[in-house]
């Protein structure tokens, strides 16, 4: 896992091999380090069709992103257009890390003729205090705006729950409680499926659900998703959870934690 500028994802069980330095088998710690040249290599051998999972839809993903969670202000830049340079072909961000803008300053940097959009796919999460309906479109719109695109790839809802809309990221009591909203995860859900319908999203997801979760989605919705991004690792392994996934034709993305 790649820390301080950004981190490694990769989907399904695939963790512990794609980024090993074939020499040391130790993982490689930062893009701008010492292994950068290994990385390069290890990065464009994994950029081919192997390197994906391929949606219903015929698309691709790449098994391989940069994560933005975290990136502190001034180095998210620097970072993914290091990113770029070296191989990555798959960005995965949020309205939560605020650091959209940055990625687009680097996104217009390195977008051109050699490297076109479609060759980029960007991920991006809607936040806990946007679930009601009327508010899921204009947050897609925002992150759009602040990412400089046209559409995303691929949108995920952040977490099942929603907080109430009041300015703060994390709405609270003056206990410190958090303010939820009665807003259930299948009106935002049919919020989100509207994005498809728009081409604002190619794809819609989720993040942080549990099979009970899903399968209401799965029985609800009009549009399946297409990945369940959780925490998952070789000490928490989520067997059960990827077996269900795999089972509903659902790519499971692990998430920041998946290399300690």
């Amino acid at each position: 896992m790649l820390r301080g500028t950004g981190h490694i994802f990769l989907t399904g069980i695939q963790i512990t091999s794609a980024l090993c330095s074939r020499r040391t088998n130790k993982f490689v710690r930062s893009p701008t380090n010492l292994n950068f040249n290994l990385l390069k290599r290890n990065l464009l051998t994994y950029s081919t069709d192997m390197a994906c999972v391929t949606f219903a839809s015929g698309a691709k993903m790449p098994m391989v992103g940069l994560g933005t969670w975290k990136s502190k202000p001034g180095d998210v830049e620097k970072a993914v257009k290091a990113a770029l340079d070296i191989g990555y072909r798959h960005i995965d961000c949020a309205a939560l890390y605020q650091n959209e803008k940055e990625v687009g300053a680097a996104l217009k940097a390195k977008l051109n003729s050699t490297l076109k959009r479609e060759d980029v796919f960007i991920t991006s999460k809607l936040w806990n205090t946007m679930h009601a309906a009327e508010d899921v479109r204009p947050a897609c719109q925002q992150t759009l705006n602040d990412l400089g695109l046209e559409y995303l790839d691929l949108y995920l809802m952040h977490w099942p729950i929603g907080f109430q809309k009041t300015g703060a990221i994390f709405p609270s009591n003056p206990d410190g409680t958090i303010l939820f909203t009665d807003v259930t995860f299948m009106e935002t859900w049919t919020a989100m499926e509207k994005l498809v319908d728009e081409g604002l999203c190619k794809h819609i997801g989720l993040s942080n659900f549990n099979s009970k979760q899903i399968t209401e989605v799965l029985n609800n919705g009009r549009i399946k998703p297409v990945v369940l991004q959780v925490e998952c690792h070789p000490h928490f392994n989520q067997s059960k959870l990827l077996n269900f996934c795999k089972d509903n034709d659902i790519v499971l993305t692990a998430d920041r934690k998946s290399v300690v």
